[in-house]
């Protein structure tokens, strides 16, 4: 086995070992760091069942048919600097649409535009409507 087969065969391993501790956003970043553009199958593989089941992590903290607002003022938001996908959604979090919508809508792909929603709730620059 070469050298680099065995570092992504470790970090698989620490990746399941994540997965099974309740952290799937932790498994999926271990996968990934060890990803090289699809030449390994295997590791794709496992990347792709990673990203279902943090989507579904997500997607089970705040259901798609939640509503987001935004819950800072444009300034503040201005010190984040956000990469311009995260700016996009940010505009798109009126407190009345649906997540499901807001992905729908932001033409992003599926996985993506909830991974930037979730990092924009937990950084604060987003909420949950009640």
């Amino acid at each position: 086995m070469s050298a680099p087969a065995a570092r992504a065969e470790t970090w698989v391993l620490e990746a399941l070992q994540s997965l099974e501790k309740g952290n799937p956003e932790e498994a999926l970043e271990l996968v990934e760091s060890c990803a090289d553009g699809g030449a390994d199958l295997t590791l794709e593989g496992y990347r792709e069942l990673l990203r279902c089941r943090v989507l579904d992590h997500y997607r089970s903290r705040v259901p798609d048919s939640a509503c987001l607002r935004r819950s800072m003022e444009p300034e503040k938001i201005m010190q984040f600097n956000l990469p311009a996908s995260a700016g996009f959604l940010v505009t798109m979090l009126d407190g009345e649409t649906a997540i499901g919508d807001v992905v729908a809508l932001s033409g992003m792909e599926t996985f993506e535009a909830h991974r930037i929603l979730h990092r924009l709730i937990g950084a604060g620059i987003a909420e949950v409507v009640s």
